[in-house]
């Protein structure tokens, strides 16, 4: 009874990984619990491409009741289960969009032996900068207009492939995006900069990326 509670009231890890190949290239599915309790879950999911460990990581988190929200990060330092652990190794690789829906798709096939995924009702996406394609087109409509509100991007964002390419992906698992939109603050990210971080060439990029965190609705496609 004692280690009942024990494993109620304390985070624990649990480290597993899966492998699969797509193309020629090497996949392996990752995930760790970051936190599980009596009412609150936590569990990351990230993959590994040909010995890299990719930034983008996709966490599901279950705060109470049913309700399930996936967040999707970037953070090229650290993973959110080593958070208070010493880190080994250099920082985690950036991805292409296309690349990025790729693990996106192996996450969530590793994450449905796990979870109801049905139930994820939103999705907060930690920025929209680390979607290279998504982020220069919205960038270059801002641009345009010379505008650079939230209003401008949530509509420049529906002129994206974004929502199309989520679905595409999301259907099936009977969710659909209800909408998407803006939140918090807008930071500027510098074009050189950005080039050179996903090897582009700055003559194409505009002078600014926007960066914001998007948030992303999903609803149940059995209900429509």
């Amino acid at each position: 009874m004692k280690n009942n509670y024990i494993t109620l009231l304390c985070a624990f890890f649990m480290p597993l990984m899966i492998v699969c190949c797509t193309g020629d290239r090497h996949y392996v599915v990752h995930k760790e619990d970051v936190l599980s309790t009596g009412f609150k879950q936590w569990r990351e999911y990230f993959v590994s491409v040909d010995n890299d460990t990719m930034a983008a990581s996709f966490s599901f988190k279950r705060w109470s009741g049913d309700c399930l929200q996936l967040s999707v990060d970037f953070n090229q330092d650290i993973k959110h289960f080593q958070q208070g652990r010493k880190k080994s190794g250099g920082k985690y690789k950036v991805s292409t969009y296309q690349e990025f829906l790729q693990q996106f798709g192996e996450c969530l096939k590793e994450a449905r032996n796990d979870i109801d995924i049905s139930r994820v009702g939103s999705m907060e996406i930690l920025l929209l900068d680390n979607l290279p394609d998504i982020a220069i087109a919205v960038s270059r409509q801002l641009t345009k207009e010379n505008m650079f509100n939230h209003s401008a991007v949530d509509s420049a964002l529906y002129h994206t492939s974004l929502k199309s390419d989520l679905e595409g992906i999301l259907q099936r698992y009977h969710l659909c995006v209800g909408e998407m939109m803006s939140v918090d603050m807008i930071i500027p990210v510098d074009a050189e900069d950005y080039a050179k971080q996903y090897n582009l060439s700055r003559d194409s990029l505009p002078e600014k990326i926007i960066g914001v965190l998007i948030y992303v609705g999903l609803e149940s496609m059995d209900v429509k």
